[in-house]
């Protein structure tokens, strides 16, 4: 599909992060964007319509959906607004870059900063303002990454999950608590590429489980915030 990306995701343990990272910084490139110990933060403040579809569509199977997050890496003040659609296995995303400033405008759902000249912000507008998006959840992980450059090849290790304990809190804010919500020491681990993995590399990435998941960390984290009892499928 033109634009989508596959992306696949398991549930690994200790051991086998272990293992799997051993071979594979031996066939890819750490990510340049990793500090001296070999990881980066990514923290995400998403956001939800007024009829909670992030999150039900989500539950209920709905094979074609959509989120929309701000995210900074290592909590740095160059923001992405993004929106991600999900496909079965595959992905897409569209993004544009976000002054703080305007970050602040998403959080009061003031949508009128969005340039209507450009493709995505006018799709953003479009969707953001007619579905009543308000902020939601902030989540934030430790990610290791690997890449290549044959078919966009990224390899990621996330651990450490948690969420923001109060709404209120944005990306920014100086005194938050989290709260851990995924059991330890569980690791997500994300196979992301475009077109075909080459067979010595699929061959040497391949976990031991061949189990999928379909991991949402933002499902994971509303969890702990739920309103229905259907949020815990």
């Amino acid at each position: 599909m033109q634009g989508f990306r596959n992306e696949i995701k398991f549930f690994i343990n200790l051991g086998e992060y272990e293992l799997l990272k051993s071979k594979i910084s031996k066939i890819l490139n750490l990510d340049p964007n990793s500090n001296k110990e070999g990881y980066y933060t990514v923290t995400s403040h998403y956001f939800d319509n007024i009829n909670r579809d992030s999150i039900f569509e989500k539950q209920s199977g709905v094979i074609d959906r959509k989120k929309y997050r701000v995210r900074t890496y290592n909590k740095s003040r160059k923001l992405k607004l993004e929106r991600k659609v999900k496909r079965n296995n595959f992905i897409q995303k569209k993004s544009s870059y976000l002054k703080i400033e305007n970050y602040y405008d998403l959080l009061k759902k003031d949508f009128n900063f969005l340039d209507l000249n450009n493709n995505n912000e006018k799709l953003f507008f479009s969707e953001l303002k007619s579905e009543l998006y308000n902020p939601d959840i902030v989540t934030e992980y430790k990610r290791e990454a690997f890449v290549s450059n044959i078919n966009n090849i990224r390899i990621t290790f996330d651990s450490n999950l948690r969420t923001y304990i109060n709404h209120k809190n944005d990306i920014f804010s100086n005194n938050y608590l989290t709260l851990d919500v995924i059991e330890q020491p569980l690791i997500i681990y994300e196979i992301k590429f475009d077109n075909y993995l080459p067979d010595y590399i699929r061959s040497t990435i391949q976990p031991y489980t061949n189990q999928r998941f379909a991991i949402s960390k933002f499902v994971i984290s509303k969890k702990y915030f739920k309103l229905n009892t259907w949020e815990d499928n």
